[in-house]
Formats: structure tokens, sequence, C-alpha cells
């Protein structure tokens, strides 16, 4: 699973938690295997991208970036 910050700060609600957000970034969670199971990317609030993410991943939740941002 990966977690892609958005750069999106409007009011949004969780698809994950289902709570409504006001101010923080949403982030956008693509499953692993999408292509298989045919399931679609989640907007997300940052306390369930944390979760997803892991706190212990090497690569910190605030500087990753999607590769299709980078190319641009």
């Amino acid at each position: 699973m990966t977690v892609h910050p958005t750069g999106r700060k409007m009011p949004y609600e969780c698809e994950m938690c289902s709570e409504r957000q006001l101010k923080p970034p949403a982030y956008l969670w693509v499953p692993d295997g999408k292509k298989i199971s045919g399931s679609k990317d989640l907007r997300i609030c940052k306390r369930c991208a944390i979760r997803e993410h892991g706190r212990k991943n090497k690569t910190p939740l605030n500087e990753m970036t999607r590769m299709e941002d980078k190319d641009g």
C-alpha cells in the first residue's frame, strides 16, 4: 500500500474512517494489487495516512511525493 500527499487542504470526508476533516491535508491511499482486485484509490486523513504508511518507515510521510509530481 502506498500513501501520497495530494496538496489539498479543503474540507473533505476521509474515505477510510468516515470523519469530516476541515484543515489537515488529504492523502491518497493506493492499495497493493489495484489492477488485480479492481479497488479504487481512497482520499484519507493524516491520522489514517500515518497508520497505513507506518511509523517505522524510512521515508517520512511529509517528504513523499507521487512519481507524476516529480516528472513535472
